[in-house]
């Protein structure tokens, strides 16, 4: 066989990033004469798509790379982004590299020769991979698979497991994983994650963060905004928790969860002791007498979170509903994964 092979990135002001990779990922793959590329500038303030069309045009008037750009008012939608850009190719098989990985030399023969031994197959980096958490957006699929199972789903926002929810539904497909480990195609630009998550934001948002432990497994997180508003998170420490309490919502494989209670939303507001806590028509008085703080209700002590704990919990809180969706998919019907439709889009720019 000789596949089309299309190969995406998306740009969300990674535009240093792509200035690294993009060209040495074409150039590197040219010997397979049936790709191409396609970068989707998605709301980027760095104008990528600018970029690729005065800097790459070669390539572009050879029909091997094709750029749009999307501007909307998602910021920056992981699932949404992706679902636009394997529907804007023409690929037999569309593989995802982010902007700061390199393909490797060879790579998309690499992918012909896996497709044509075993076409019921996808191709990914799982997270026992060198780097994992940077290739993780690595996924190889066919175009056709890719639609049968409608896509990344939309729903998932923020960061966080919508490529392990997309490889499950493709295994629910029929479809074998093949893990990409041969360290030619597994090279990549490393950097923070302060390029992942959008907790720098909600940090400025924050008036302070405490903690009351529970057991030795067990915490209330207070999240307490300086807008009067607050979230409140059990969070568990999965192998110290009581396993029968875990059993019901198999989260065992993670090191933190949420605790039955989840996350639950409430108010504040300051009191002559310290901060008066509303959460479901229940109300608890934290004091805070020169920085120590105590629950007058529970008569339990209360700490402020340290600050090089604040951005770990962030991060989870980040992460932690796009988790309970993946196991929720888990039992869903294909068919009921964006039931509206997916990557759908307005206001393209091509060239």
């Amino acid at each position: 066989m000789n596949y089309k092979i299309s190969f995406i990135t998306i740009c969300h002001n990674r535009l240093a990033h792509l200035k690294m990779t993009l060209r040495q990922n074409i150039i590197d793959n040219l010997d397979y004469t049936n790709v191409e590329f396609v970068v989707v500038d998605y709301n980027c303030k760095q104008s990528t798509h600018k970029w690729v069309s005065e800097n790459l045009s070669d390539f572009i008037k050879a029909g091997k790379l094709k750029s749009y750009q999307i501007k909307n008012n998602k910021g920056f939608d992981r699932s949404h982004s992706r679902n636009v850009g394997f529907l804007l190719s023409d690929g037999d098989i569309v593989c995802n590299v982010d902007a700061d990985n390199f393909c490797g030399n060879g790579f998309a023969d690499y992918i012909n020769t896996v497709f044509s031994n075993n076409p019921k197959t996808f191709m990914a980096c799982g997270r026992g991979t060198p780097g994992a958490k940077d290739l993780l957006g690595r996924i190889a699929v066919r175009k056709q698979d890719f639609i049968a199972i409608k896509g990344y789903d939309e729903s998932f926002q923020n960061y966080g497991f919508e490529d392990i929810d997309f490889k499950n539904r493709l295994r629910k497909l029929g479809r074998k994983e093949f893990a990409i480990q041969d360290v030619r195609f597994l090279r990549y630009l490393s950097h923070s994650d302060d390029l992942r998550y959008t907790y720098k934001g909600d940090i400025e948002s924050i008036l302070t963060m405490l903690v009351r432990f529970e057991n030795i497994g067990r915490s209330t997180i207070f999240i307490i905004w300086h807008n009067g508003k607050l979230e409140k998170i059990d969070l568990v420490r999965t192998d110290l928790y009581e396993k029968a309490s875990l059993a019901q919502t198999e989260f065992t494989e993670h090191e933190y969860a949420l605790g039955p209670t989840g996350i639950t939303h409430g108010l504040w507001k300051k009191d002559i002791l310290g901060l008066r806590i509303s959460i479901a028509n229940q109300t608890t008085i934290i004091s805070n007498i020169h920085k120590r703080y105590f629950d007058e209700i529970s008569k339990s002590h209360v700490w402020q979170v340290p600050d090089e704990q604040t951005i770990p919990i962030l991060k989870f809180r980040e992460e932690i509903p796009n988790r309970e969706k993946m196991k929720a998919n888990l039992n869903r019907d294909l068919k009921d994964i964006n039931p509206h439709g997916f990557g759908y889009v307005e206001g393209l720019t091509i060239s």
